[in-house]
């Protein structure tokens, strides 16, 4: 097996940032656009407020780590050899 030298590694970044960001919606779920007086209702009342804004903290973050894949893997394809 020969590994190739020509690494595009604004793809790999886009890959890696994508898996990261996956991970991290799998674990705290998609943020939801409720209105916060119906949100409580949904919510588990074991949930502190704290932990609620951590949870939307970490899946916007996932979300972002996504769409900044995307672009990276975009950029890598576009300027690839």
């Amino acid at each position: 097996m020969h590994l190739n030298n020509d690494i595009n590694w604004f793809s790999l970044a886009g890959l890696l940032l994508d898996m990261i960001g996956v991970v991290l919606l799998f674990f705290n779920g998609l943020p939801s656009p409720i209105d916060e007086a119906q949100d409580s209702l949904l919510i588990s009342s074991r949930l502190t407020e704290k932990m609620e804004k951590s949870i939307r903290i970490k899946a916007k973050a996932g979300l972002v780590c996504i769409f900044c894949g995307f672009i990276l893997q975009g950029v890598g394809v576009i300027f690839s050899n």
